[in-house]
């Protein structure tokens, strides 16, 4: 049993430095060492270690970058970070659907990766939007955080008015009702770095909270069966990083942003476990 312990961890922490190296190489492109455990898989990664400027370098292989609207520069998990005032701060990453960008617009499957400590839960039915990809404008008479699109935020009250609890959903196209929406189970405390990554999958999807799959996983939409992703959005408008929309008002994120990763495929549990606990 020791040896098995042993080996557990030595793949573990290999699979970290690889995956992890786009990052710790800065605006570097990503490591050959990483396509030989991930294949492709990797479609973007913002990690937002540029020490100065208005960009948000996509260190992946594609290139895609986004523009720093508002968020400072500070320290991360893993070197830099953005830190976002929860007023107007954000980040747009614009192209969805030319070039690289309709690699991510079309995934049908793959997984989403957030660092990210939140400096503020709103207090009722309101969110902390972490990641946004769907419309530019909010919808008249829209409902909750519907966006025609995927969200992900933090919230106490999207499903359970004391919840403070990590979301994850998908939207129809009209403005209305969720075609998933899942709640994390676990709680996210305010003021300390949380890791979370939706892994969806061709014919189920799991969410992971800081190392761990969500076993406790809450459903107001959907089930563990749905497989809902890029793909399935119809309306591509804008990607945003910290900002989103709030029953037709535009909200913000506050506190720090770290390593946002999207990759074509579902990631496993034992490298989301390495992710997590590498440093």
């Amino acid at each position: 049993m020791k040896d098995r312990k042993a080996l557990w961890i030595l793949f573990a922490a290999a699979i970290l430095g690889l995956l992890a190296a786009g990052c710790m190489e800065g605006s570097d492109t990503i490591l050959a060492g990483e396509e030989e455990v991930l294949g492709d898989a990797l479609v973007a990664a913002w990690c937002f270690d540029e020490e100065s400027g208005t960009a948000a370098v996509d260190s992946s292989a594609s290139c895609w970058d986004g523009v720093l609207k508002g968020p400072s520069r500070t320290t991360g998990v893993r070197r830099g970070a953005l830190l976002l005032d929860g007023e107007d701060d954000y980040v747009e990453v614009e192209g969805l659907l030319s070039g690289e960008g309709a690699q991510m617009a079309d995934l049908a499957e793959g997984s989403i990766s957030i660092w990210f400590r939140c400096d503020h839960i709103p207090e009722g039915e309101s969110v902390a939007p972490l990641f946004h990809f769907g419309r530019a404008e909010p919808c008249a008479d829209a409902e909750d955080d519907a966006n025609e699109g995927i969200a992900v935020a933090v919230a106490r009250g999207a499903l359970d008015p004391e919840s403070e609890e990590l979301y994850f959903s998908v939207f129809d196209a009209s403005c209305g009702g969720a075609l998933l929406q899942v709640g994390t189970g676990s709680p996210v405390e305010e003021g300390l770095w949380n890791h979370v990554v939706i892994a969806v999958g061709a014919s189920s999807h799991a969410v992971y909270l800081n190392g761990y799959e969500a076993k406790g996983r809450v459903y107001a939409s959907g089930g563990w069966f749905s497989t809902f992703f890029f793909a399935d959005v119809l309306t591509r408008e804008a990607l945003w990083i910290g900002k989103g929309f709030w029953e037709g008002e535009e909200v913000f994120f506050k506190g720090k942003i770290d390593d946002v990763r999207v990759y074509d495929r579902a990631l496993t549990e034992e490298e989301v476990y390495a992710i997590y606990y590498g440093d």
